[in-house]
C-alpha cells in the first residue's frame, strides 16, 4: 500500500511539474496520510518523491491537527516546490 501511496502522489507531482514553467511555483496545502496503523507524513513525502518529478521543496510549514479518529494529532503542510 505504502509503495502505491507513493506512486499515486509522483503521477500527481510529475502532473503539477509539466504544468509549471521553468520558473513557476506551486504551492500544496496537504495533510498527512494515513495507511493501516501507519501514520504518512506528507511533507517527508513530498521532500522524497520531488526530485523524481523534477522539483525541489524549498519551503513548508506544518502546524497539528486533531485527528477525528482519536489518535496522536497529525500535521497539515503548507509546501512550496519549485522546477
Amino acid at each position: 500500500a505504502a509503495a502505491r501511496w507513493d506512486d499515486q502522489v509522483l503521477e500527481v507531482l510529475r502532473a503539477l511539474s509539466n504544468s509549471l514553467d521553468k520558473q513557476g511555483l506551486a504551492v500544496l496545502v496537504v495533510g498527512d496520510g494515513q495507511l493501516g496503523n501507519t501514520r504518512v507524513p506528507a511533507a517527508e513525502q513530498l521532500a522524497r518523491l520531488a526530485p523524481a518529478a523534477k522539483l525541489k521543496v524549498i519551503a513548508t510549514a506544518s502546524a497539528p491537527r486533531l485527528d477525528w479518529r482519536g489518535g496522536a494529532d497529525r500535521e497539515e503542510h503548507l509546501v512550496a516546490l519549485a522546477r
